[in-house]
């Protein structure tokens, strides 16, 4: 170790001459540059033009042999690692190819002083490898901590649009075609597309969120009236996700513009579900409860019965065959189901029409019926 300390002391004088023929043959660093990038496209392609990546080449170059030469990079570029990762950033370049390219200036800078180095300049190369190593490192790292600062500033900012977007989408029901525009630009998606909308509760965000962590495609969020309501783009594998969020679906959008229609379905749907359901519901599974409220709101004595008059377990038993029979329709199978005879199925259904005045074998009044007790779930 001290040989080595000494050795570096005493090439000292030479490393910083080799350094500035570096600086002097300026043109021939670039040349390697260019022709190891393939003028920008090995990393960059699409991404970076070559007249870009030329000048922020040139500026690299001389910042690090401003720091190798005297410790410190140029005065005017002083600030040039956070200007390359905001930059970057901006054009889209993926972090691990600006990090891969600005590491590769090592082997440029390397390849150049051998070519400009004596035979006799060996040990001083030895000696100061490090150095160079070193500050083509410190380099990548500050690029590399200002990319990400800049990415999740964009993140945050394209964050607060869509929920603006979102909010916008959300509070009309027929957005002019300027903002249907605007939000379909801003959250990426086609104005014509189609989309799946649904409706929970806030108490149930934990569920939406692992729903979201897995749904493998891009769900967009916001508050709709007293709920949360998601939307997306149909997507394959998406459904199998849900089936642990308990929600209202709507109907599928078909356009962007449907989609504050569609959430109010979902929330009218969501509002309808008895407190144990469990899983997405549509409309064609909540019609019965949505209807009943509407029919209690038109006539308050709705639906009126006399099932409180009998005892529980006898109740319990006429409305688990009116279920059954209003599932099937069919005499038979109902049950089969219940594991009685058929003609018991028959005196419940008779002693059923005489509480709730209601027959369950005519189509009429066996919608109203289940209309009635969908109230008693």
């Amino acid at each position: 170790m001290r040989n080595l300390a000494l050795m570096r002391q005493t090439s000292l004088p030479r490393w910083k001459a080799l350094l500035a023929e570096l600086a002097r043959r300026e043109h021939l660093l670039l040349e390697g540059v260019m022709a190891h990038f393939e003028g920008g496209s090995r990393h960059y392609a699409g991404l970076v033009d070559a007249e870009d990546f030329r000048n922020s080449s040139v500026d690299a170059l001389r910042y690090l042999l401003g720091q190798l030469a005297d410790g410190r990079a140029p005065r005017e570029l002083a600030d040039l690692p956070r200007q390359i990762g905001i930059h970057r950033a901006a054009q889209g370049v993926p972090l691990e190819n600006v990090v891969a390219t600005v590491r590769e200036d090592f082997t440029i800078l390397w390849s150049t002083l051998l070519r400009v180095s004596r035979s006799a300049d060996m040990p001083v190369l030895i000696s100061h490898v490090d150095d160079l190593w070193r500050v083509v490192d410190d380099f990548a790292s500050e690029i590399h901590v200002s990319y990400l600062r800049e990415s999740a500033a964009r993140a945050n900012l394209d964050l607060g649009r869509q929920r603006a977007m979102i909010s916008a989408l959300f509070s009309s029901t027929e957005p002019h075609a300027g903002l249907l525009r605007q939000i379909a630009g801003t959250l990426g998606v086609p104005e014509d597309g189609a989309f799946d909308v649904i409706a929970t509760d806030h108490a149930d965000r934990e569920r939406l969120d692992a729903f979201l962590a897995r749904a493998g495609a891009r769900v967009f969020t916001g508050d709709f009236e007293d709920s949360l309501v998601a939307f997306w783009t149909p997507a394959p594998g998406v459904d199998r996700h849900l089936a642990a969020v308990r929600c209202g679906r709507a109907p599928r959008a078909g356009t962007l513009a449907e989609v504050p229609v569609r959430a109010r379905s979902a929330v009218r749907i969501l509002r309808a579900l008895p407190p144990a359901a469990t899983g997405p519901a549509t409309m064609a599974e909540a019609w019965p409860r949505l209807a009943a409220a509407r029919l209690a709101e038109v006539s308050p004595e709705f639906p009126a019965h006399r099932l409180d008059e009998i005892p529980e377990a006898e109740r319990d038993r006429l409305l688990e065959t009116a279920r059954e029979f209003l599932d099937t329709g069919s005499i038979a199978t109902t049950a089969e189901r219940l594991f009685c005879h058929r003609n018991t199925v028959l005196n419940r259904l008779r002693r059923l029409r005489e509480l709730i005045a209601l027959d369950l074998t005519i189509p009429r009044q066996a919608a109203l019926a289940l209309v009635l007790l969908s109230r008693m779930d």
